[in-house]
């Protein structure tokens, strides 16, 4: 049950339960070695996690461990984990869990993941009745959304899967987006009375902040961020006072030099790239020299 709905020491407790939680797993020698790009710093974690949403994270001991060989660990990690949430009154929730098993093979020339018919593996876990569940398994490739936006293992932005009917259909972060786009281009259109400035203001303050919220994540092309933006200045430049035709130049230019002041979205993603980097490098380089662990 929690502690109810809007309790003031919701977030609190959720903090206080789960670091428990988390300390039991790693004490029990579960979890997964990173090592970052630039300082090389190492660090072990159990799992990520925000609200009611967590990875769990389970590698390999070595090198030479298969992907099916690793998959006993994981299964132990997951029962420990249902096991500890078990004892707080908690449950886990089968319908809305899924995993993913990701190992390479050598093609002669270049590593390529291993597929579900190349490493036969499943892994289970009691739902809310206690009745014994096989979590879904999805390819690297699949893109799961995770905090308002779809990622793949793999780090691809869009991919081509076969839906219940059998047809391909288009998944990823750049159709999801397209989509969010869609939906505020066919508002717009429906919408009446309504001034200019308000749907400049509407584009800016709500739309392109969807857009850039996920930027330091995605890795979409300049082409793809292109498609993305296309309808979106199609159908709302004109409805916003500005032909559909207008200078992309003075749209995307900077106000103080006589531009709309809408930052390029392919610009804005790669110096929010440049940004991240170098902030959390600094601090990681900062935390080694001083010797501490990183934050």
């Amino acid at each position: 049950m929690g502690v109810g709905q809007c309790n003031g020491v919701g977030t609190a407790a959720y903090a206080f339960l789960s670091a428990i939680l988390i300390k039991v797993l790693a004490s029990l020698g579960y979890g997964v070695m990173f090592t970052t790009v630039l300082p090389l710093i190492m660090f072990n974690a159990v799992c990520s996690m925000f609200v009611d949403d967590c990875d769990l994270w389970q590698s390999a001991s070595n090198v030479n461990e298969k992907g099916e060989e690793a998959v006993e660990k994981m299964q132990e990690a997951v029962a420990t984990w249902e096991g500890c949430l078990a004892t707080s009154g908690e449950a886990l929730s089968a319908s809305k869990s899924c995993w993913y098993l990701i190992d390479y093979k050598w093609t002669g020339d270049k590593w390529v993941y291993r597929t579900q018919e190349e490493m036969a593996a499943t892994i289970q876990m009691h739902d809310e009745q206690g009745s014994l569940q096989t979590l879904q398994r999805h390819e690297p490739t699949h893109p799961e959304k995770t905090l308002g936006m779809l990622t793949a293992p793999d780090g691809s932005m869009e991919a081509w899967e076969l839906d219940d009917a059998g047809e391909q259909i288009r998944v990823g972060q750049i159709p999801y987006l397209q989509e969010k786009v869609k939906e505020f281009t066919t508002k717009i259109k429906s919408a009446q009375n309504t001034l200019p400035n308000d749907v400049w203001v509407a584009i800016t303050s709500a739309t392109m902040k969807t857009l850039e919220y996920p930027m330091t994540a995605l890795t979409i092309t300049k082409q793809g961020r292109d498609e993305i933006m296309k309808p979106l200045l199609h159908f709302c430049l004109p409805v916003a006072g500005y032909s559909q035709h207008f200078p992309r130049a003075v749209i995307f230019g900077p106000s103080e030099q006589g531009g709309k002041g809408l930052m390029y979205p392919w610009h804005n993603q790669e110096l929010t790239h440049l940004e991240a980097n170098s902030r959390n490098t600094h601090r990681r380089i900062f935390y080694n020299i001083r010797g501490s662990p990183p934050s």
